[in-house]
């Protein structure tokens, strides 16, 4: 059995350096070793994951339950592929998805030039997520 604990106090320590927020040295050493749990965390989860399937392949299971816990081996995508469009079209088993997304940089200059979107537009409104990564030591 392994045993993760990280002090969260060490993260508080961000220090101002002129115009840029730094994370301190201790910090950053907090955040590494977040980022080693969080890694080793995964590589577990995918390693049981794969035991579990196993198991569930040779005993032909799709669902197991417990009390708290729940197993469904599912298949993710769509199930089938069109490789000749025209012709799934024309016998039926084809559909035609038309999808319009906003052209940002045309948005952009609009509301730089006209001071309001255009008609048929809204500003989405999106969360916003803190994103942590571990800097490449070998890009400069």
């Amino acid at each position: 059995m392994m045993t993760l604990t990280l002090d969260t106090k060490k993260l508080d320590l961000i220090i101002k350096d002129g115009d840029r927020f730094l994370v301190s040295k201790e910090g950053e050493e907090a955040l590494l070793k977040f980022w080693e749990m969080k890694k080793k965390i995964q590589e577990a989860e995918e390693k049981l994951k794969e035991l579990i399937k196993e198991k569930m392949d040779a005993e032909k299971i799709v669902k197991v339950e417990g009390e708290k816990v729940k197993i469904i081996k599912r298949a993710f995508g769509s199930k089938y592929k069109v490789i000749e469009p025209e012709v799934a079209k024309q016998l039926g088993f084809g559909k035609v998805k038309e999808y319009v997304y906003p052209d940002n940089e045309k948005i952009e200059l609009f509301l730089e030039s006209e001071g309001c979107l255009p008609e048929g537009i809204i500003e989405n409104k999106r969360d916003e997520q803190v994103v942590i990564s571990l800097i490449n030591e070998n890009e400069d």
